[in-house]
């Protein structure tokens, strides 16, 4: 049996990286930061993991976590998505 995931996870990861690149561009172009209060949301739980574990201090405290649980978070959800959609792929045979 053929295991798919590690593709579905690799176009999930991929989909992911391209949105936060338009995300990002449209804050810099437009100056709103509306959207990243949404993407901020989305990654809260890996952010609020790296925030626990990374004893930062001081201005790292504000900013490491969501340089480092932001694509923690990409890597977990791609995986956890490549996972779901090979289950349900082989659930179809």
């Amino acid at each position: 049996m053929k295991t798919l995931w590690p593709k579905y996870s690799a176009l999930a990861i991929g989909a992911q990286i391209l949105i936060l690149i338009v995300v990002i561009l449209i804050v810099a172009i437009s100056g709103r930061d509306f959207m990243f209060v949404h993407l901020v949301f989305l990654y809260a739980p890996t952010i609020m993991l790296v925030l626990a574990l990374g004893n930062f201090t001081g201005e790292s405290r504000m900013i490491l976590p969501m340089f480092y649980g932001i694509p923690l978070g990409v890597l977990v959800y791609g995986i956890a998505i490549g996972r779901i959609l090979s289950y349900l792929k082989s659930r179809k045979r």
